[in-house]
């Protein structure tokens, strides 16, 4: 299922919004935070020059929204280290992704931005 054009206007709105207020303007060449968007999830990613060549960049995801039309819910999740996803335990779904979206924001547990 792909999003509707209102559905990606709230996406650019809410978790785009995330996305540029994390990311420092003094930083932007060096540090930035992105949102990707792949069937019914949307993942947040930093991206930094890689450290061994700063010509390349490299991605690490921060956070997955994931949406159930069946159930009209989203759900929240974060990356381990080891490149596993693992559902957000404080606040797991929501019919409204503003909700998810707060939460990562406040990171109360600092498995998003550290």
């Amino acid at each position: 299922m792909a999003f509707s054009e209102f559905e990606l206007k709230l996406i650019d709105k809410v978790i785009g919004g995330l996305c540029r207020q994390k990311t420092p303007d003094a930083l932007r060449d060096r540090l930035r935070y992105e949102y990707h968007i792949r069937d019914n999830e949307v993942f947040i990613i930093e991206v930094r020059p890689h450290w061994k060549d700063p010509q390349k960049q490299t991605e690490t995801g921060v956070a997955r929204f994931s949406y159930h039309p069946d159930k009209q819910l989203w759900s929240l999740s974060w990356q381990r280290i080891n490149m596993q996803w693992v559902p957000y335990e404080s606040h797991y779904e929501d019919r409204v992704l503003d909700t998810l979206v707060k939460e990562v924001f406040e990171d109360a547990f600092g498995v998003f931005f550290g």
